[in-house]
Order: C-alpha cells, then structure tokens, then sequence
C-alpha cells in the first residue's frame, strides 16, 4: 500500500509537468495561429483562454475559482494522504484529479485564465485541455466503480 503512496507522489508531479509544457508549447505556439486543424472539421488545436469553469461558467469569478479549487485540493490531499480513503483505485482516481486541478489552478493563479486547445469539432464540445482530461476521466471512473464494483452493505 505504501509503493502506491509513493508512485503517486511521483505520478503528480509528473502530470503537473506534462500539463504545464503542453500549455507553454500551445502558448508559444498555437496562440499566434489560433487554430490548427489535426483532422479538417474534426479535431482541432485551438487557443483558448477560459476565464471560468467547466464551459465557461462563472467566468470573471477568477477569486472564487482558486478559492473553490485550492479547498477541494486540500481535501483530496487529506483524504488520499492520510488513512481516510485505504481502497487504492480511489487513491489513483484522487491522484489524477489532484494532478488536474493543481494544473488549472497554475494557470487561473500565475496566468489569470486556463489555457485550453483540445477542441473537437465534430461534437461541437467545449474546447479542453490536458488537465481537464484527468479531471474528467478520473471522476468518471470513480463514480463507475462506486455505482457498478464498489460493494454495498
């Protein structure tokens, strides 16, 4: 149980860093084209700033959303790190969310708004990014395990 605590102290920082690079290549790179398309009308690198949350909600609240974001990563951070949460695919779902959002919240504290690119277009989905991926696919697959795997009394 302990080698996990440490491949996630490890795995975090890991994502940290690949979110971030990833935001400095599109900032350097994308943001002078504004969109580049990988597959035409499909997928597409875009350059947006998102000054919100999830699709642009609460846009222009940049206090409350570090505010908000910096308490749910303190208690991620309790509850993985200590002996509150002991199954350890709940630890590995904390540790990509926790990963995400201190991805974001680099961005909404040192930048003013999150940097995302990821756009698919054949959806018309909100553009997203890295980070929003771990949060996203971390969360899902929690509530999958809860609803389906996890045994209840």
């Amino acid at each position: 149980m302990k080698i996990i605590k440490y491949i996630l102290y490890c795995i975090i920082p890991f994502f940290i860093a690949i979110d971030q690079f990833i935001k400095f290549l599109v900032v350097k790179y994308l943001q002078p084209v504004g969109t580049y398309p990988i597959l035409q009308n499909i997928l597409h690198f875009t350059y947006l700033e998102n000054r919100g949350a999830a699709f642009g909600s609460f846009e222009g609240n940049k206090f409350i959303l570090i505010f908000v974001s910096g308490i749910i990563l303190l208690v991620s951070f309790f509850l993985m790190f200590t002996k509150k949460i002991q199954n350890i695919f709940y630890k590995i779902c904390f540790g990509f969310v926790i990963a995400g959002g201190i991805g974001n919240l680099i961005d909404r504290i040192f930048r003013g708004y999150v940097v995302d690119y990821i756009d698919f277009r054949i959806i018309n989905f909100a553009v997203f990014n890295f980070a929003d991926i771990l949060i996203s696919l971390s969360s899902i697959s929690l509530i999958i395990y809860i609803v389906f795997f996890e045994k209840h009394a």
